[in-house]
């Protein structure tokens, strides 16, 4: 009975889909899906039929643009895949925001290497000011996760002495605006140590700190000091964008025997910035939040394609690359959106290659 069931409730669903496709009335003039009754027909516990038959039909479904194109179609894919389990090779995939992203990193690589450790500002037992480091010190102990004083300086020189002696520390500056005070060990020691050894020493110090503004924190809690670290030989600087790039771009830097400033847009941990404030989506749905439970990784030093065009190339990093996407989407001009990644080292063949197909570039 349960099987003959779920099967009917799928047929409905593909006819509901279909029929709402071919009277092009998936959305209403305030842009909500008109087929969000449908939902409530099928009852919160069943959302999964419909997702399914959305899935189904994605091909036709059709393309919206603007900020408001998050609609209850992807949302129904999104939670039809995360019920039946999607896989991809093999991989399961999970829909996360940004911070269970990183979280998922963090676990990751607690799990697999003994070695790597946490610690910062209140990123134990209270689990990050933001909940990134949530749950980690209960699952793996005091030792490996643990809380700081607060002196930036402090906790840089440890991580410093930390991997200088074998160890991978994933140290957080709790507001990227207050790396300012741990700046004399990170530029003059981390990063100089293996050309300062002739090779014999490195540092496998991976630093994370939320950047960036969008968040109503004022002047002290809303920098974006990247470059203050792109002219320092020696460091690695990353920037993620998505859930999905966040967390293998952790990992990576993470298993890299150099320090690596890793910079996460703050205004992204629960979903995209498209430019305009009164406008909060999630990452519900959004393709770039389906991420595999399990340890993959992002090269560091390679850009990501978010948009592909031919009259302009568009170069941004972290929050900016959702508002780029909306401003080119709004612009009607038809370019290569490129999401850096990794600032440094920077990806310059995907540069290079996109500028000499466009002929004009905006950073």
């Amino acid at each position: 009975i349960t099987l003959i069931m779920k099967k009917i409730k799928l047929t409905c669903a593909h006819a509901i889909v279909k029929h709402l496709i071919a009277q092009k009335i998936l959305i209403d003039g305030k842009k909500e899906p008109l087929f969000a009754g449908a939902f409530g027909i099928f009852g919160h516990g069943n959302v999964a039929c419909l997702g399914q038959a959305l899935e189904e039909n994605q091909k036709e479904l059709p393309t919206y643009r603007g900020h408001h194109e998050q609609n209850m179609a992807l949302t129904g894919i999104a939670y039809s895949r995360a019920k039946r389990g999607v896989r991809k090779v093999g991989v399961m995939m999970v829909e996360m925001n940004m911070i269970q992203s990183l979280n998922s990193a963090l676990d990751n690589m607690l799990e697999s290497d003994d070695n790597v450790l946490i610690f910062g500002e209140d990123v134990g037992y209270f689990g990050g000011v933001f909940r990134v480091t949530d749950g980690l010190q209960e699952k793996y102990g005091k030792k490996r996760v643990f809380d700081s004083p607060l002196s930036e300086g402090g906790i840089a020189a440890i991580a410093f002495g930390m991997g200088l002696n074998g160890l991978r520390p994933v140290m957080e500056i709790q507001f990227a605006d207050y790396i300012f005070p741990a700046y004399d060990q990170i530029v003059n020691e981390m990063a100089k140590l293996r050309h300062r050894s002739g090779g014999e020493f490195s540092t496998p110090v991976t630093i994370r700190t939320p950047a960036g503004g969008g968040i109503k924190g004022g002047h002290h809690h809303s920098q974006s000091p990247e470059s203050q670290f792109t002219h320092t030989p020696g460091l690695k600087v990353v920037y993620c964008s998505t859930p999905y790039n966040a967390k293998g771009l952790l990992i990576s830097a993470i298993e890299s025997n150099d320090p690596v400033i890793f910079f996460e847009p703050k205004r992204c941990y629960r979903g995209p910035f498209y430019g305009d404030p009164h406008n909060v989506p999630t990452w519900e749905g959004h393709p770039e939040a389906e991420v595999p439970e399990s340890y993959y990784t992002v090269p560091l030093g390679e850009a990501r394609l978010a948009m592909e065009g031919d009259e302009c190339t568009v170069i941004a990093w972290g929050a900016m690359v959702h508002v780029c996407e909306q401003a080119i989407r709004d612009s009607g001009v038809s370019c290569d959106l490129i999401d850096m990644q990794s600032l440094v080292p920077w990806d310059r063949d995907a540069v290079v290659s996109s500028i000499e197909k466009t002929g004009r570039c905006v950073i």
